[in-house]
């Protein structure tokens, strides 16, 4: 968990590492051990929270503006 905060604060500061991705790191990370406590289910559970996981991921990054959020320049649009 140090490390991903301490590389994530280079990109989106403490503030947001430490409240957002540790927080979201610390619930995962417990999750995932809890499924070890299911017996005949762990395999399940952890491909339902990847897939889980995944889904929020997707939703998340496809609503950014990629060029805004990288600082490329835009492309222009073809002609219609």
């Amino acid at each position: 968990m140090l490390l991903v905060v301490t590389y994530a604060r280079h990109f989106v500061g403490w503030r947001f590492a430490l409240r957002e991705m540790a927080l979201a790191q610390v619930l995962y990370l417990v999750l995932f051990s809890a499924t070890f406590f299911w017996k005949g289910y762990t395999g399940l559970a952890i491909t339902a929270g990847a897939i889980a996981t995944l889904f929020v991921i997707m939703q998340i990054t496809g609503r950014l503006d990629w060029s805004a959020t990288l600082g490329w320049p835009r492309r222009r649009q073809p002609p219609s």
